[in-house]
């Protein structure tokens, strides 16, 4: 069995038609910016809120510890697009990925994502709460 093909605990990664690691390889990213982007694209399916509240504190670790903005020599934002589609992952964590992450904007990520986890919480009550 391949690498890619494998996963260690759950399954939230090698569901996605197009893997997370993939997308961070082709775009270079660092440290900071790849944990933040396979957080946001699994929290539907994995821990909710708290994957969240994860992406958020890379976030913050990136911007104490002056991550500098990411400058890919070639950017395909069709790329990113696809990762989107592909994985059917809401349009608003794309444009947290396209327009906050990969241009270093931790602030406006921090922002983005704490708006997302409002969003999510109001979408689990809706959903637990009787008509």
């Amino acid at each position: 069995m391949k690498a890619i093909e494998k996963q260690i605990g759950g399954s939230h990664y090698k569901d996605m038609p197009y893997q997370p690691i993939v997308l961070i390889d082709r775009l270079e990213l660092d440290y900071f910016s790849g944990n933040v982007l396979k957080y946001l694209c699994r929290y539907r399916k994995n821990d909710g809120v708290k994957d969240l509240e994860k992406a958020r504190h890379y976030c913050e670790l990136a911007k104490e510890l002056n991550v500098i903005k990411f400058s890919p020599s070639t950017l395909d934002t069709e790329e990113v697009e696809d990762f989107v589609r592909i994985n059917q992952i809401r349009e608003d964590v794309g444009d947290i990925i396209l327009y906050d992450l990969l241009s270093g904007l931790w602030d406006d990520a921090i922002d983005d994502i704490n708006k997302l986890i409002e969003a999510y919480k109001i979408e689990q009550y809706d959903a637990s709460t009787p008509p």
